[in-house]
């Protein structure tokens, strides 16, 4: 695999989407851990960006390492947004579309 770096939120990515104060205890997303793991395994360079606060850094950080999630780096602060713009979103139900980029080596 070319090296690639993948960029993934948490909160409606990686787990569900809860309520400030119920983050500790948000159900995992299987499907993208699978995902993110197997990529991390293959050697993309995992980056977590969320707009969770750092004074939940450690909270954050606890939560994936019980949830077993793959990854190099964990930055909070992401802006909160309504829409965000970029030439390489991907949402977690296109997945598939990521993954044939990934073998493909694109």
């Amino acid at each position: 695999m070319k090296h690639k770096i993948i960029v993934t939120d948490m909160d409606g990515t990686l787990c569900e989407e809860v309520p400030t104060f119920e983050r500790s205890m948000a159900k995992p997303n299987q499907e993208s851990i699978e995902f993110i793991n197997k990529s991390y395994a293959l050697g993309a360079h995992i980056i977590i960006y969320t707009s969770r606060s750092w004074a939940e850094y450690r909270m954050t950080k606890t939560w994936l390492d019980s949830s077993n999630v793959k990854y190099h780096q964990l930055i909070c602060g992401k802006p909160i947004y309504d829409v965000w713009l970029d030439d390489k979103s991907i949402k977690p139900k296109e997945q598939n579309e990521l993954k044939r980029l990934l073998r493909e080596g694109a």
